[in-house]
């Protein structure tokens, strides 16, 4: 039991990141990967959170990395923290350490208005944004299949 709290712990850890590094994230080298930017005090944000649970579980053995960026303030990084324990978000979890946000917003997605929340769906050879939250678990789901397709297609 108490490997599970520690992993669980571990899992829950929310490092900060920078503009550079979160452009390279968004232009990966391998793998899917499914990346959301949220913010606690978005409510759209937070509602799609149990959609992004389902996907996780159900696609555990696909290896697909999903990848939560929040736009809170860094001050705000304890709410975040408890956020993602008390909603259980799973996956990998980073805060913005930016002063310049439009120019962050422009750096990744010259397309995104940097409105939240939004998701992109990404692999080496593929990448499709979804600019507002889901509001079912299929919707996610057709986005992974078609992510997971395409990653397939560059396979064969």
């Amino acid at each position: 039991m108490l490997c599970l709290c520690v992993s669980f712990a571990q899992a829950q850890e929310v490092k900060r990141i920078k503009k550079a590094d979160m452009v390279k994230m968004f232009q990966p080298d391998s793998g899917m990967y499914v990346i959301n930017t949220w913010a606690t005090w978005c409510k759209p944000c937070l509602q799609e959170m149990p959609h992004f649970r389902s996907a996780d579980s159900a696609y555990a053995n696909k290896n697909i990395v999903f990848i939560f960026i929040s736009f809170d303030m860094i001050e705000d990084s304890a709410r975040v923290a408890k956020t993602i324990a008390n909603q259980h978000i799973p996956g990998m979890h980073y805060l913005i350490d930016e002063t310049d946000m439009n120019e962050l917003i422009n750096a990744v997605d010259s397309g995104w208005s940097g409105t939240l929340p939004a998701t992109w769906f990404i692999s080496p050879l593929y990448r499709k944004p979804v600019y507002h939250n889901f509001g079912h678990f299929y919707d996610i789901e057709t986005e992974i299949k078609d992510l997971i397709a395409a990653s397939n297609d560059t396979h064969e």
